[in-house]
Formats: C-alpha cells, sequence, structure tokens
C-alpha cells in the first residue's frame, strides 16, 4: 500500500463522511494498474468502518475493488477458499457490528463473481441477509431503499441475486410446490422459500429459518 493511499484514507474517513470526489481520489491511488493488494483492502475495510454516511459512489468502489481482490487476486482465482473466506468475515467483523450496506452487497458479489465459496461464508451471508432485512436500513447499490421490518422489492432483489449466484446453492425451477423446510442446508432452504420472482413463498416462511415471522409484507 502506497504511503499517499493510507494517508487519503485515513484523511477521507476522519468526519465519519466521504464525498464522490473523494471515492475518485481513492479510487485512482488505489487502483491505478487494476491491483489491489492486502495492505490496500483492509484499508479500505477499516475505512468503511469508520464512516457513518455512504454515498453510492464509495458503495460501488468498496464492491468493486474488495470483490475483485477477494475472488480474483487470492489465490485460489475465481474460487474462495475456507481461509480467504474467514479472512473475509473476520475483515467484516472487525468493529464487532454488523456494519453497512456496502458489506451485504459485497458478499452477494463475491458470490456473483466466484465459482464456488464454501459453507461457512454461505451460512454468513445468510445471517448478514437475515439481518438486513429484518432491521437494516438505507440505499443499496441499485438505488433502492432498506426498510426495517419490511420485505421490499429492494431486499427481495438483494435475496434474488444472492440466491441465483453461480457460487450459491441455486434452487430447482419454482414449480409452485410447498417447500420442504425440514431438510437441507440454510442456503437451500432460503432457496427453496423464495421463487425467481423475489416474492416470499405462499407459506410466509422467512427464507432463512423457514419459520412464521412478524415482517409486515408490503402491499
Amino acid at each position: 500500500m502506497s504511503v499517499h493511499f493510507g494517508e487519503l484514507a485515513m484523511k477521507f474517513g476522519a468526519d465519519g463522511v466521504i464525498s464522490p470526489g473523494e471515492v475518485l481520489a481513492l479510487r485512482r491511488e488505489a487502483w491505478p494498474d487494476g491491483h489491489i493488494s492486502q495492505a490496500e483492502a483492509e484499508a479500505i475495510v477499516a475505512l468503511n468502518h469508520q464512516l457513518t454516511s455512504r454515498c453510492r459512489e464509495w458503495v460501488e468502489f468498496y464492491v468493486e475493488a474488495l470483490g475483485e481482490y477477494v475472488v480474483n487476486q487470492r489465490a485460489p482465482k475465481g474460487y474462495v477458499d475456507a481461509e480467504n473466506a474467514a479472512w473475509l468475515m473476520a475483515q467484516l467483523d472487525a468493529d464487532g457490528t454488523l456494519g453497512s450496506m456496502a458489506e451485504i452487497e459485497l458478499l452477494v458479489r463475491v458470490f456473483e463473481c466466484a465459482q464456488n465459496v464454501p459453507v461457512s461464508l454461505k451460512d454468513y451471508a445468510v445471517a448478514q441477509m437475515e439481518h438486513a432485512v429484518l432491521e437494516g436500513t438505507g440505499p443499496t447499490r441499485d438505488g433502492g431503499m432498506l426498510e426495517a421490518g419490511n420485505v421490499n422489492a429492494a431486499e427481495a432483489l438483494l435475496l434474488r441475486r444472492a440466491i441465483f449466484a453461480p457460487a450459491s446453492e441455486r434452487p430447482r425451477p419454482w414449480d409452485a410446490r410447498k417447500p420442504k423446510c425440514s431438510s437441507g442446508s440454510r442456503m437451500q432452504r432460503w432457496a427453496r422459500t423464495t421463487p425467481p420472482n423475489g416474492n416470499i413463498c405462499s407459506c410466509r416462511a422467512l427464507p432463512i429459518t423457514c419459520r412464521p415471522t412478524a415482517i409486515r409484507m408490503r402491499s
């Protein structure tokens, strides 16, 4: 990591807010050759933990840079092994809180770009997304908004992207039969209860836990 990048990251994160212009400066400094070092990746994660407000440009940079680093620059290329998954989870959990929508978007991006990820990361992603659906607020990369206690279009889109990503345990074509929620991994149960149109199934089961939920469905 260049000294200048580290200084910029510390400077931009000092007030808890980052502007689109500051994101552009970081992008130019950290990614001139398309390569992100581990020190730079960890500095980007640390900066995200410092922020209390995140513009869309920051979320884009965070997701693109770290997704590329985790999937294509850490060996084995194109895959996320147990060691790399443990590194990623430790980075996201470093501040002891769930974190931001940027982190949820990053997990979805890894699922979309990697050919396979370990079960530990799949279960971790499910837990993070469950929390985001139940309690998350704020903007997503796609311009939608999360609303605590609601399953809205933006949240359904995130679930759909994760379920049908290459590294996910994608379900068979949706056939309207009642899902068998008593067996299979958490990701499989989650997939079986969410049809391709992104809506929660008619049994009103929360995808992660397969039990009735008090989430208010939007009309």
